[in-house]
C-alpha cells in the first residue's frame, strides 16, 4: 500500500516494470491529477512529491506546509536508517580487526580497532535516538489525524441522530409524557389486580348476619313474652264444660295456635 505523500523519484522507481519512461510516467501522473486522486507539491529543498487522495477525506486534495513537514521527516528519518546500518556495519568490521590482531599478538592495532567500534556504537545510539523522536512525532501526526477523523465521524453521527428525530417529531418532553402514561398505568393495572387477588370481603357480611340473627332472637323473645302475657291473662279453664262456652274456648284457641304459628314461621325464616 502507498503512502499518503511520497517522493515522486521514489514513486517512479517503484513503477518502472509498468511504465516504460519517464514521459510515459509523466502522462499517467497527469491523468491521475486530472482525476483527483493524487496532486503534485514540494518540499522546502525543490524536491516534487506526490500527495494521494485519503479515502477518508472529501473534497479536493490540498497540499499543506504540514505535508511537506511530514515529507522532510520521513526522509531525514531515511538517512538516519541508512546512517545507523553503515555504522553497525563499521562496529562489525572494527570488531573483527580487532579479533585478527588480539590472535596476531598486536595489542596496539587491536585497541585501535575496539576504539572505532566503540565510537561508531556510540554514533549509533546517538543516530537511533534521533530517529526514535522523529518516529514519535510521526506517530503523533498519525494519531491527530485519526481523533480528526473520529471526531467528524462523531459530529455527522449527532447531525445524522438529530435529523432524525425531528423527522419522527420525537422530543425529549414527548418521551417523559409517554414514560409518565405508561407509569400511571402499570399502578393502576396493579391496583387492580391486588384487588382482585384480596377477593370478596367476608367480614362485615359475617357482622351484618349476626346483627340479623341477634334481632331475628329479640323478636322471637318478645314474641314469646307477649304469648306468655296472653296466657297468664286467660281465665282457668272449668273443670266441667259450660254449655254455652264453646265458641270462646274456641276463639282463645285458635289465638294461642296463631301465635304458635307466628314464631314457628320466624324461627324457620331464620
Amino acid at each position: 500500500m502507498l503512502p499518503e505523500i511520497v517522493d515522486s523519484a521514489e514513486f517512479f522507481d517503484g513503477c518502472k516494470n509498468l511504465i516504460a519512461n519517464k514521459k510515459t510516467y509523466d502522462v499517467a501522473l497527469a491523468e491521475l491529477v486530472n482525476r483527483g486522486e493524487v496532486t503534485i507539491g514540494s518540499s522546502k529543498m525543490g524536491e516534487e512529491i506526490l500527495k494521494f487522495r485519503d479515502n477518508a477525506v472529501r473534497g479536493p486534495i490540498k497540499w499543506t506546509e504540514s505535508d511537506a513537514s511530514v515529507h522532510d521527516m520521513r526522509r531525514a528519518m531515511s538517512k538516519l536508517e541508512h546512517e545507523i546500518k553503515r555504522l553497525e556495519q563499521k562496529a562489525k568490521k572494527a570488531e573483527q580487526d580487532a579479533r585478527l590482531f588480539i590472535r596476531q599478538g598486536d595489542k596496539n592495532h587491536a585497541a585501535h580497532y575496539l576504539r572505532q567500534k566503540k565510537r561508531a556504537l556510540k554514533e549509533v545510539e546517538a543516530k537511533d535516538n534521533q530517529y526514535q523522536r522523529l518516529l514519535e512525532m510521526m506517530q503523533q501526526l498519525g494519531r491527530t489525524k485519526q481523533n480528526k477523523q473520529i471526531l467528524d465521524a462523531y459530529k455527522a453521527g449527532a447531525d445524522a441522530f438529530k435529523a432524525t428525530l425531528q423527522r419522527q417529531g420525537i422530543s425529549p418532553e414527548e418521551i417523559d409524557e409517554t414514560m409518565d402514561s405508561i407509569g400511571d398505568a402499570i399502578a393502576t393495572a396493579e391496583e387492580i389486580q391486588d384487588a382482585i387477588a384480596a377477593g370478596v370481603p367476608t367480614s362485615d357480611s359475617d357482622e351484618l348476619n349476626k346483627d340479623l340473627e341477634a334481632e331475628l332472637d329479640a323478636i322471637l323473645a318478645g314474641e314469646s313474652s307477649e304469648a306468655d302475657l296472653i296466657f297468664k291473662g286467660l281465665p282457668d279453664v272449668p273443670s266441667e264444660e259450660p254449655s254455652v262456652a264453646g265458641p270462646a274456648k274456641t276463639t282463645n284457641i285458635a289465638g294461642t295456635d296463631s301465635i304458635a304459628a307466628r314464631l314457628k314461621r320466624l324461627r324457620e325464616a331464620a
